[in-house]
């Protein structure tokens, strides 16, 4: 009876045939990749790869059928990657991008800033974060503000991208995509949510809260246990505390930053109502123009995919291929049919040969892939 490091030694050298025939195979594909040069034929060719599949599939088991179509598909992104080795810089993008590795533009050192609410807001603190002596203009809605940055009233624009408790900010996602417009920073805030009222104002006399729904979302907890208080969406969790203040009213409080207090002449009725201790919210700033940022690490990137079995794992595939980090991934729909637009961040930078060749990649083989920036992630929580 065989041990099972007999099986071993027997899987070992069918694993070492695996590898010759890889390399093998590597080979031909080298002359191909030749071939379509040559004649200025595209690398990826769907019916060809979709065709071999098939016929894998159909030479085993129906049960088998699933495992080889998983590893002919592998097969043929490896060969599709190394079939763009010497061509990648024949793309439309590539060109795009030397254009913006060569761009000597740079960010006004005051620029004017576009913020959402009213002095106070998290986004505030994030534009005296990030730029010293700033006077930002303050807009009403995120959609203003974006305005604001498409007109050339502003040259940067502050918006809230995720929190750290409540998740991705979607109408954001949804503006990026309708706008053209660059990251060029992203900056983490620390959130610590107060609820303000009047001078004479009591926890028991609370009748009506105030606040950005993120902000109520953030102190579900708190307001589960005060079934009393009925919640009203604002705007924004500063612009709540400025209204708390004009109406006056002792039964009426807002959700917002310990800073509003100061600033709308509020009391702190209960500080810190926040579900999570640590509760972050980052924030993008968004330009209308691309600026090289040198110490950029973090890419962003819309893009559509085939409504197929597999195309969301080939996408994540070509990642790990380019061994390229992802660290977000967010679908927003496209359509009434429900098609599906990808948000993708991951790490790296342009200037970086594996990072350069998958993005020319993807916008050559997509129907709908957009560049959102190369840009500074700070990765550092503020305290």
């Amino acid at each position: 009876m065989s041990s099972l490091d007999d099986y071993r030694i027997e899987l070992d050298k069918i694993n070492a045939d695996i590898l010759l025939l890889h390399e093998k195979r590597l080979q031909l594909v080298e002359k191909v990749a030749d071939y379509k040069t040559e004649r200025n034929l595209p690398i990826f060719q769907p019916d060809r790869e979709k065709e071999i599949i098939e016929t894998m599939c159909a030479k085993v088991n129906p049960e088998d059928a699933g495992g080889v179509k998983l590893l002919f598909d592998m097969i043929m992104r490896i060969s599709r990657e190394y079939q763009y080795n010497g061509i990648y810089q024949n793309s439309s993008f590539y060109k795009k991008l030397q254009k913006f590795k060569e761009t000597s533009a740079a960010l006004p050192s005051s620029p004017k800033i576009a913020c959402p609410g009213v002095p106070g807001s998290y986004s505030s603190q994030c534009a005296h974060d990030l730029f010293e002596n700033v006077c930002p203009t303050y807009y009403e809605t995120f959609k203003d503000v974006c305005d604001a940055v498409s007109d050339g009233k502003a040259d940067i624009g502050i918006l809230p991208i995720e929190n750290s408790n409540s998740g991705s900010i979607l109408q954001v996602f949804d503006l990026m995509i309708k706008n053209d417009f660059y990251i060029y920073k992203s900056h983490k805030v620390r959130v610590q949510h107060y609820l303000l009222g009047q001078p004479n104002a009591s926890l028991e006399n609370i009748t009506d809260i105030y606040s950005h729904e993120q902000g109520i979302h953030q102190c579900s907890d708190f307001l589960s246990e005060h079934k009393n208080m009925k919640t009203h969406t604002y705007s924004n969790t500063a612009a709540a505390a400025k209204f708390v203040c004009e109406k006056n009213d002792g039964s009426c409080a807002a959700i917002a930053s310990k800073e509003c207090s100061e600033l709308y002449d509020l009391s702190v009725i209960k500080p810190n109502i926040q579900n999570m201790e640590d509760n972050y919210t980052r924030f993008i700033v968004i330009t209308k123009e691309f600026y090289k940022t040198p110490e950029a690490n973090k890419i962003s990137v819309f893009l559509s995919l085939p409504n197929e079995i597999g195309s969301l794992y080939g996408i994540l595939a070509r990642f790990a291929i380019c061994g390229l980090n992802l660290t977000k991934l967010e679908s927003r729909p496209m359509d009434s049919k429900f098609s599906y637009l990808f948000f993708l961040e991951f790490e790296g930078n342009i200037f970086h040969q594996n990072v350069e060749k998958l993005l020319c990649q993807l916008s050559e083989e997509l129907e709908h892939f957009a560049f959102l920036g190369n840009y500074y992630d700070d990765n550092h929580i503020y305290e």
